[in-house]
């Protein structure tokens, strides 16, 4: 079936009757009918070969399973766009090369073992490719250009625990390995003409780690909230793109008893959500190789995000790309604000605030495994599907709109996923590839009883979703 219909019409689960149920006047009861029984993971056949082996082992590290079955679905047990990226890494360092489109069409161990070949002699990622020089700034490097103001504090930052009697020093020197193993740590911005900037890598061995790092005393290796604060606005201070200075690091040193703490602050320039799988790792098997006294080997890189760029852009002037103008126009057409006719402050990142609202493992794991799977879906479909419900009906009910009318939301993406060219393997490249879009959601007319009541309503309205979500071409 997967051979002959779109992905939303193959059935998530089958059910065989000796009959089907019918009323009194011989029509089918509905009512009458079993659910289906969607098994659980690793109910399936047992791998067969090396490759299933290999992939279903990689499937349950990735997921955190116990166990998958060869014919497990990637999505179905709650993968996502992300751990697609990871499995993809994983998968290279087992000998086995697959993209992410390659588990996207294929899904399950079964299927995607016909499609995974070895990684030694693979032609993928062995395309000329100059990591150095000034680089072509990505969509998301422009946008963030356009806000204005200072960008030197716009970073993110990781909390790690290091290793009883970590030493200030080897710390410095897995950085160093690490900053000259990815290239977008090594970033800087050159100002242009125009008053605008332009990243560019510079070489290896040009940033000096032991200058990143600084060591701050504590007594049980758990620095005070007030000491982290106090640390971290420090060393985002210190950030400065146009210098070149990308990264800061704080130890916090605990003695030789005691594990300490390791705060690694990145500019979001040099690096994204994605960019920490890839990182954290390589930091880890760089410091065990430093206080073993050997030599640092991080795991190849494919595609150097400069060489990406360079592809994203020559791709912006094709005949194809020029041509899906018209949909982004009309999907910001007529878009009203959320609250209709408000006046003064519409809200900025000073005055926002956050809410958090915890859910029970009884909520969370259906949304993150048997609703996708029942749709062929992602969470994230089910996820905008139910904001957008959720928000068309607070709209109906304060009198701010018609029901079922459309929803514009900015989206983002990890901006990983598009195959510009078959040998582009992106699964350990660090740097800010995130992407930024609108979706115009239309989930339907639904009144307020249906959606109190769920079932079959809210199960069209996902599939709506997800179809407008599938139109969509993006990176």
């Amino acid at each position: 079936m997967r051979g002959r219909l779109p992905e939303f019409m193959v059935p998530g689960a089958w059910v065989v009757l000796d009959g089907l149920p019918v009323t009194a006047n011989g029509k089918l009861d509905r009512r009458a009918l079993p659910v289906p029984e969607v098994r659980g993971a690793g109910a399936g056949r047992e791998p067969r070969t090396a490759v299933e082996r290999t992939l279903c082992r990689l499937y349950a590290e990735v997921l955190g399973l116990e166990r998958v079955a060869a014919e497990d679905g990637f999505y179905d047990l709650g993968g996502d766009s992300i751990s697609t990226i990871q499995l993809v890494s994983r998968a290279r360092t087992a000998g086995l090369v697959i993209t992410p489109a390659d588990v996207f069409a294929h899904k399950t161990v079964a299927r995607l073992a016909h499609t995974a070949t070895p990684a030694a002699g693979s032609p993928r990622g062995q395309a000329a490719d100059l990591p150095i020089g000034e680089v072509t700034p990505t969509p998301i490097m422009e946008w963030l250009r356009e806000q204005g103001g200072p960008i030197d504090g716009f970073c993110q930052a990781m909390l790690m625990t290091t290793p009883t009697g970590a030493v200030t020093r080897q710390l410095a020197d897995a950085l160093q390995a690490l900053t000259d193993h990815h290239d977008a740590l090594r970033l800087r911005l050159a100002d242009r003409p125009d008053g605008a900037w332009s990243p560019e890598v510079t070489a290896a061995g040009t940033v000096r780690g032991a200058r990143r790092v600084r060591r701050v005393e504590t007594t049980d290796g758990q620095p005070s909230e007030s000491l982290l604060a106090e640390q971290f606005a420090a060393a985002r201070g210190r950030l400065d793109p146009r210098a070149g200075v990308m990264w800061q690091a704080v130890h916090f040193d605990a003695g030789p008893r005691h594990p300490g703490r390791l705060l690694l602050v990145i500019h979001h320039l040099a690096v994204d959500g994605v960019s920490w799988r890839v990182l954290l790792p390589d930091l880890a098997a760089a410091w065990t190789a430093v206080v073993a006294e050997r030599p640092v080997e991080c795991e190849p890189v494919g595609t150097s995000f400069r060489r990406w760029a360079a592809l994203l852009a020559a791709e912006a002037d094709t005949e194809a790309r020029e041509g899906e103008l018209r949909h982004w126009e009309e999907a910001l057409a007529g878009v009203r604000p959320l609250v209709a006719g408000r006046t003064g402050d519409h809200g900025t990142f000073g005055t926002a605030g956050n809410m958090a609202l915890p859910m029970s493992g009884e909520d969370t794991e259906p949304l993150l495994t048997r609703v996708p799977g029942a749709f062929h879906a992602g969470v994230h479909d089910v996820l905008l599907a139910a904001f957008a419900v959720a928000l068309d009906t607070w709209r109906e009910r304060h009198g701010r709109a018609a029901a079922g009318g459309p929803v514009v939301v900015d989206v983002e993406g990890h901006g990983r996923s598009h195959r510009l060219a078959e040998e582009v393997d992106l699964s350990r490249t660090v740097g800010w590839f995130t992407a930024l879009y609108p979706v115009r959601l239309e989930p339907g007319r639904l009144d307020q009883e249906a959606v109190r009541r769920g079932g079959p309503a809210l199960g069209r309205a996902v599939k709506r979703v997800k179809e407008q979500l599938l139109s969509l071409i993006h990176f």
